[in-house]
Order: structure tokens, then sequence, then C-alpha cells
């Protein structure tokens, strides 16, 4: 029998993280008592953008978004994969 598809999140995507990374969000699921990391790391994004429209100034032409240096936005706009 297929699995059922997920109404309330039709699109995936996947990320790569460092290991560090990985543990906050785990540390951060059983922090708040949250069933999958998929639902922890949909609660990280959902309160990072939140914070983000939040903010009256947006990142300008040249600076890379919160918490990302100019070679993390270059890493990635070239398609390259994490070291």
């Amino acid at each position: 029998m297929p699995r059922p598809k997920n109404i309330e999140h039709p699109v995936r995507k996947m990320v790569s993280v460092s290991a560090e990374t990985a543990q906050a969000i785990d540390d951060f699921r059983v922090e708040y008592s949250l069933a999958t990391e998929s639902k922890a790391i949909r609660r990280l994004i959902e309160a990072g953008l939140e914070r983000l429209a939040a903010k009256p100034e947006k990142p300008g032409r040249g600076r890379p978004p919160l918490g990302m240096t100019m070679s993390d936005v270059d890493d990635d706009s070239q398609g390259r994969a994490d070291p």
C-alpha cells in the first residue's frame, strides 16, 4: 500500500548541515518535545522567517542575509556542495 501524500506539507527540500547544526536541531527537538526532526526543522525555519520579516531593515545589495557570510552566499549561488 503506498504511503499517503503529505497534504499539510507537500513540498520537500533537502539540505546538508554541519554536525553541530544537526545536533542543535536535535537538541531543539528534544527540548520542545517535538515528535520528529522534520517538525523541529519546520519550526526553526518558520521562527527565522518571522524574525526576518519583523526586522524593518532588509539585507541590501551585496550584503548577505542574517547569519550568513559572503562565502556562504557565493557557494550557494555557484551551486557548489557544502565542504
